[in-house]
């Protein structure tokens, strides 16, 4: 199970509800993830970071009605270009079948947020129009940041390191 802590705001924008039972603490082999959005322009961005690596992917678009399909197609998608091998991300997708959804109360991830937020606004801002914008690219850069919360590692060594593929 993917347990997925969102931000108020995200769950308000999408009319949902925190999951009222406590979530099992059943180890994965990413962990726990976070999800919030923001905007670019008029664009609204969903963005999903892991909590013990800060390994993130945005989306565009989510519909509510196709909310558990989407965030594994774009996890998959992102693991995918992180050149994570098939058989990881296939144990990845066994484990995270269904998503719970809860509150999210862990300040410093929260704070680790806000400035990926901060750099994901920055990168965009170096196209010329919205249109001439590669996502994929601009993932390719956030998850080779530094960050203090990682010791000031990146977030792909980190994943890299999680997954056994150093």
């Amino acid at each position: 199970m993917l347990i997925l802590h969102c931000t108020n705001k995200f769950m308000t924008q999408l009319g949902l509800k925190p999951s009222s039972e406590k979530p099992a603490s059943k180890k994965t082999i990413l962990g726990d993830w976070s999800a919030t959005y923001f905007y670019y322009n008029e664009d609204k961005i969903f963005l999903f970071v892991n909590n013990a690596t800060l390994f993130s992917f945005t989306l565009r678009g989510l519909a509510l009605d196709m909310l558990n399909i989407e965030i594994f197609a774009g996890l998959i998608d992102s693991l995918h270009r992180a050149n994570v091998p098939f058989d990881i991300i296939d144990k990845i997708r066994k484990e995270s079948r269904d998503i719970k959804l809860v509150k999210n109360t862990n300040r410093r991830i929260i704070g680790s947020i806000n400035n990926l937020i901060y750099m994901y606004q920055f990168t965009l801002q170096q196209y010329q129009d919205i249109y001439s914008i590669n996502m994929s690219e601009v993932e390719r850069k956030m998850i080779r940041v530094p960050f203090k919360y990682l010791s000031y590692k990146l977030p792909i060594e980190v994943l890299e390191d999680k997954l056994g593929l150093k």
